[in-house]
């Protein structure tokens, strides 16, 4: 054989010998890549070697000397003497390298049972290049098929259409996974391209830079801002960006194009007086009524901790109103590309006020056969039902205290209305010192004001719409002492026969002799300066006991039942947990399918009113119990939101940090001592 020829290698499944299979000689598989600058070199070909030649079972690249090259086996491909050796792998380490691939294709459960999904779900590529490798090492073990490494990766690429070109890059992944179990042949297409969003510190100076311009920034911003000499100079940048890649931009800096964010309302929420009320009236109120109220564990499941002192719960019904109207549907939804505009009604259409009581306790306040309601359905409107009054909302609340007192006697009843006029309305003689003269008139006479009501008990109605007015005598006061104090003279008096006192007069039969000396009110906005008590007539007037303490008419008809009656803060909509139970219903009715008809639009809020969640189920005593006995409305929960607000402000906390204290424990009624600490830790 001539040294300068190229030589021929052959052997028949010598490449292939496992551990268990080594002949007598202690022959061993190698495979060989030779190069050479000839066109015939870049071979692969496998070649029995000696024992002599020691494997290196990693696969590690190895030199063959010339007394290896000269063992006399059979030669049929042609290589290089020049050629490089790399043993192919051994079987059994095949073996463990398949095992720990599977494992990643699809890697088991804790529980043992089933398998996870692969890892890597979104790279497509890696996937199919580790099933091509998974069976590529399956032949190659198999040592009935007779296939060598090469041979196993060209059968293993062909399987998958492809050639040797793949069948190359299959031996090299797959013994690059042999010595490290952490290098697998990821996808590597877009990873050469680097976002100049990415270079130095852009990101930042153009963050910086729409922070300097406020709320509504643009993308425009931000490719004038990258036009800039000075960004041009300290990025080596020759031209600006597009406005698609400045939007793109913005997504990679966590911007949106969506509406801002919103809140509770705070128009008025933080009002000195509203403050005031909430934090010396309302919230001591709450505190104390919790004491007695039943405790719900996540807002769920009652916890029995046995009764309260006096051996009766108290029951919290909280009261609002809410409008429906009948054109009021979904606008927001997956919309076809293929879909048309088509007509629709114009408006809102017809309206339908609900009124309803709601607790944590029992749901919509109805009897327990549903068949005793105190929800009201009214029509809104002139030429309609009217409007909604304070004689309404007496109507209703006398209906919810016979429903008490008939179907629920056990427990003790809190009712908690809106701080509305229409709720706070006192009787229509009640004593108030707005618009009081100083000086009696002979000309005059100063009357209380009140609705004309028909003989069918409704308003009666002007030709301009207004409810008609009447005036009648405004009722007597008490003196300090609690004798009687009319404030009109009597009939037989010289001077002014009925008419009213005067405020300078009602004030001097109180012991107020200089009142004569002081203003009717102190501005024309009756506006006086804080703290005053004694700066005018109305003001003391205003702050004496019997004018100050006149109790609403929904006071006055709680008391004589026995049913205690509180009233919101102002402003205060997130302590009334019935607006998440409107808010709820009105999605649920936002579903139903199109209609003007009033007929349809009440039976469809009524229907949405009862979908208020049922699926949170209170197991009361026995668990084995249908639950079909047991539901109760998802009210827990938005009443124990209502009380997290609650415990929120009664540590001091504004509207701003209650409301992030009521997100971060949510499902909590009441808020850590370590409230305040948290707060000043978020910079709240």
């Amino acid at each position: 054989m001539d040294a300068g020829s190229s030589t021929t290698i052959s052997n028949s499944r010598s490449d292939n010998i496992d551990e268990q299979d080594e002949d007598e000689s202690g022959l061993w598989m190698a495979e060989a890549i030779y190069t050479s600058d000839s066109d015939d070199t870049n071979i692969e070909f496998g070649q029995v070697l000696p024992d002599a030649l020691e494997q290196d079972p990693t696969g590690a690249s190895k030199m063959p000397t010339d007394t290896q090259l000269s063992n006399p086996t059979a030669l049929e491909v042609s290589v290089s003497t020049c050629g490089q050796f790399i043993f192919a792998p051994d079987i059994s380490i095949a073996r463990v390298a398949l095992k720990d691939l599977e494992t990643i294709l699809r890697p088991r459960r804790v529980s043992g049972i089933g398998h996870k999904p692969f890892p890597f779900h979104d790279d497509d590529v890696l996937r199919n290049r580790l099933d091509m490798m998974q069976a590529f090492l399956q032949l190659y073990r198999d040592t009935t098929n007779n296939l060598g490494w090469k041979a196993a990766s060209l059968v293993a690429a062909r399987t998958w259409n492809r050639g040797e070109a793949a069948a190359r890059l299959l031996r090299k992944w797959t013994r690059s996974f042999i010595e490290d179990r952490d290098t697998l042949p990821f996808n590597l297409y877009g990873t050469w391209n680097t976002s100049l969003l990415h270079s130095g510190d852009l990101a930042q100076d153009i963050f910086a830079h729409l922070q300097t311009i406020g709320k509504y920034v643009r993308a425009q911003d931000v490719v004038d801002f990258v036009c800039t000499s000075e960004i041009q100079e300290q990025y080596s940048l020759m031209k600006t960006i597009s406005l698609c890649t400045a939007q793109q931009w913005m997504n990679l800096m966590h911007y949106r194009w969506t509406k801002e964010p919103s809140g509770q309302y705070s128009d008025g929420h933080e009002r000195e007086d509203v403050v005031a009320y909430r934090q010396e009236k309302y919230i001591p109120a709450i505190v104390e009524l919790q004491q007695k109220l039943r405790c719900w564990n996540d807002g769920l499941e009652e916890l029995q901790g046995g009764s309260p002192a006096g051996g009766r719960n108290v029951v919290i019904w909280y009261h609002d109103e809410s409008i429906f109207y009948a054109h009021d549907r979904r606008t927001v939804r997956w919309v076809h590309e293929t879909e048309k505009a088509v007509p629709h009604s114009k408006g809102e259409g017809a309206s339908l006020m609900v009124a309803d009581f709601v607790s944590a306790d029992y749901g919509w306040l109805h009897s327990p056969d549903g068949k005793d309601s105190a929800r009201v359905l009214f029509k809104i409107g002139k030429g309609r039902d009217g409007y909604f009054t304070n004689e309404e909302i007496m109507k209703q609340t006398r209906t919810a205290l016979a429903i008490l007192e008939k179907y629920f006697p056990d427990d003790d009843h809190v009712f908690i209305f809106d701080n509305a006029t229409t709720h706070q309305k006192r009787p229509d003689n009640a004593l108030s010192a707005r618009n009081m003269p100083k000086y009696p008139s002979k000309r005059s006479n100063f009357m209380a004001t009140c609705n004309e009501v028909g003989t069918d008990g409704r308003l009666i109605y002007r030709a301009d719409g207004k409810p008609a007015k009447k005036s009648i005598p405004m009722a007597g006061a008490r003196l300090h002492d609690g004798t009687p104090q009319d404030l009109y003279f009597p009939l037989t008096d010289e001077n002014f026969p009925g008419k009213f006192k005067g405020m300078v007069n009602i004030l001097i039969e109180r012991g107020y002799h200089h009142a004569d000396k002081l203003r009717a009110q102190c501005d024309p906005g009756f506006k006086c300066t804080p703290g005053a008590r004694s700066c005018c007539c109305r003001r003391i007037l205003f702050n004496e006991p019997d004018f100050a303490n006149v109790e609403s008419n929904l006071g006055s008809l709680c008391r004589s039942h026995g049913v205690h009656l509180l009233f919101l803060p102002k402003f205060h909509c997130e302590l009334n947990p019935i607006e998440q139970c409107w808010g709820y219903a009105k999605r649920v009715y936002r579903e139903s399918p199109k209609s003007s008809k009033e007929s349809d639009l009440e039976h469809n809020v009524i229907k949405a009113l009862e979908s208020v969640p049922l699926d949170s189920i209170r197991r009361l005593v026995n668990p084995s119990v249908s639950a079909d006995h047991l539901y109760l409305l998802n009210i827990h929960r938005f009443a124990t939101r209502a009380l997290r607000f609650s415990d929120a402000y009664s540590h001091g906390l504004n509207g701003k940090q209650a409301a992030w204290a009521a997100k971060q424990y949510r499902g909590h009624r009441v808020l850590p001592n370590t409230i305040m600490q948290e707060l000043t830790k978020n910079k709240i």
